[in-house]
């Protein structure tokens, strides 16, 4: 359901209120998750009444899929049987690959915002998901916005807390802030779940876990973030999870990595659930099944996991969000 239009964007690095108020450390510490090699961003949605010198972009007009739409319309049969439909893959008849490549394309940046801001910037959003505000590119979202000001959750112990005052700002324990994220993260995509049939609830879930773990250890790298506390963290949101929703026996795991330059172990995940793309790359000139399985699959055993893994950070393949 569309909740009205919404307003004009100011730019990512530039948040309103600078100085003082929880919307200037929602707005840097979006601006900390941009991806320079990445075409993904975070935004801060601008509020009534104030100007950025950045034009304003509106949602609406006839092709709103280039534009932008509240989350809640891509949580929706139509834009779903969409991606499907649009997906390269969807020639060979593999519904659960669509199905997961359809759910991947949302549930990827939701959940990269979530649990950046939480490892990144000791904080979360608190305000109804289907709020925030998507930029779809050929199916894939590409940019999130997130309406402002609104409240956020701080970790009294994390990096923003220190210099802020109370308006519109709830303390709450750092275990409690773990799981505040994970329910944020099943209200946000439980309404998708259910439009990628015939793909087994749990499988999905069990995705989203995944998703957690890899964008987490990705921030971890890219912020020189100490590698225990990003993965205490890191557990809170999935042990929320899993609490919540059904989920497949195995946890996704943390490996040992040999770093490029010969220095201390890289902390990657080695996910719980399989993405099902192998099942394509076998039709697409891949030599063997166990070849066209991902570095990070739980069907491959954690020592061939590790070694796929290292030459893909030897060559800086490792995927970026």
């Amino acid at each position: 359901e569309c909740r009205g239009p919404a307003q004009p964007m100011t730019d990512h690095a530039t948040a309103p209120g600078a100085g003082s108020g929880p919307s200037w450390v929602l707005g840097g510490a979006l601006a900390s998750l941009d991806h320079p090699g990445a075409r993904r961003r975070f935004l801060l949605a601008r509020r009534p009444g104030e100007r950025s010198g950045v034009d304003d972009v509106e949602v609406g007009g006839a092709d709103v899929g280039r534009g932008w739409v509240p989350l809640g319309w891509l949580l929706d049969p139509a834009p779903v049987a969409e991606r499907r439909a649009a997906d390269p893959v969807s020639g060979l008849g593999i519904c659960e690959l669509t199905g997961a490549m359809a759910f991947h394309a949302v549930a990827a940046p939701v959940v990269d915002l979530a649990v950046s801001l939480l490892v990144v910037a000791g904080c979360a959003v608190d305000l109804d998901p289907h709020e925030v505000l998507v930029r779809t590119e050929r199916g894939p979202v590409v940019e999130v916005a997130v309406p402002g000001p609104g409240r956020l959750l701080i970790d009294p112990a994390g990096p923003t807390a220190g210099a802020l005052g109370d308006d519109g700002l709830v303390m709450t324990a750092t275990a409690d802030l773990g799981d505040r994220v994970a329910g944020w993260l099943v209200a946000a995509l439980d309404p998708l779940v259910a439009l990628v049939e015939p793909v087994d609830p749990a499988l999905r879930w069990g995705s989203v876990a995944d998703l957690v773990a890899v964008l987490a250890a990705g921030r971890q790298r890219a912020h020189d973030l100490p590698v225990d506390a990003t993965w205490a963290a890191t557990e809170r949101v999935i042990g929320g999870l899993r609490a919540r929703c059904p989920h497949p026996t195995e946890r996704p795991g943390r490996l040992a990595v040999p770093a490029p330059d010969g220095g201390a172990a890289w902390a990657l995940a080695r996910r719980s659930s399989c993405c099902q793309w192998y099942r394509a790359a076998r039709h697409l000139g891949e030599p063997s099944v166990a070849d066209a399985r991902c570095a990070d699959c739980p069907s491959l055993e954690p020592v061939t996991n590790v070694a796929r893994l290292a030459v893909l950070a030897a060559s800086d393949d490792l995927a970026s969000p």
